[in-house]
């Protein structure tokens, strides 16, 4: 389902999806996609990454996947996910962010 560690090492160093995206010349949602396991991040890409944010991380650690197929559930909060980290990016108006925040507690609540 997810790169979790990358992900977590992302988190824990400040490091954005934009970041990334600059890193890697690619838009916010596709870093996303990537970090989601939704479509590949190829052997360059994460050594880009490792070398510029995490350079004494193994590939091997940083590329453990959780391997799970995701829920339904979970799969519904990592596209809200990612489609905040793509407002945020762009700037949206905070009213859109409410609609953001009912999606949210409706696939919360369905738990």
């Amino acid at each position: 389902m997810a790169y979790q560690n990358i992900k977590a090492e992302l988190k824990r160093c400040g490091v954005s999806y934009a970041k990334v995206s600059e890193l890697l010349d690619m838009s916010v949602n596709n870093v996303s996609l990537k970090m989601n396991e939704r479509i590949p991040l190829t052997v360059s890409e994460a050594k880009k990454i490792r070398d510029a944010f995490f350079p004494d991380a193994s590939l091997e650690y940083l590329l453990e996947s959780d391997g799970d197929l995701p829920t339904e559930r979970e799969e519904r909060l990592s596209n809200l996910n990612a489609i905040e980290d793509v407002f945020d990016e762009v700037g949206v108006p905070p009213v859109f962010y409410k609609t953001l925040a009912e999606m949210r507690a409706e696939v919360e609540e369905g738990e």
